[in-house]
């Protein structure tokens, strides 16, 4: 199947705000594989990245990177240091 809009599956190309300044649509996106699903997608305001360019951003579960779910890190007490 290819590559797939993150943003577009998200939201929608209806509701897409313009993606560049001066812009009337959406010409930037961000694209996944098949199996990486995020959590969460969105854009920001143009004036809050670098550039004209609305930033665009999307949470994805490290699971779904790495290819696992890494195990718990314990967390220890400190001992006292004891003097004889």
């Amino acid at each position: 199947r290819g590559l797939q809009k993150v943003i577009k599956e998200c939201h929608g190309l209806e509701s897409a705000p313009s993606t560049h300044s001066r812009g009337t649509s959406a010409i930037d996106g961000i694209f996944r594989s098949g199996t990486i699903n995020p959590f969460k997608c969105g854009y920001l305001e143009v004036s809050a990245g670098v550039g004209d360019h609305r930033a665009l951003w999307i949470d994805i579960p490290v699971e779904a990177i790495l290819g696992f779910r890494m195990q718990d890190i314990s967390k220890y007490q400190c001992r006292r240091l004891k003097l004889h």
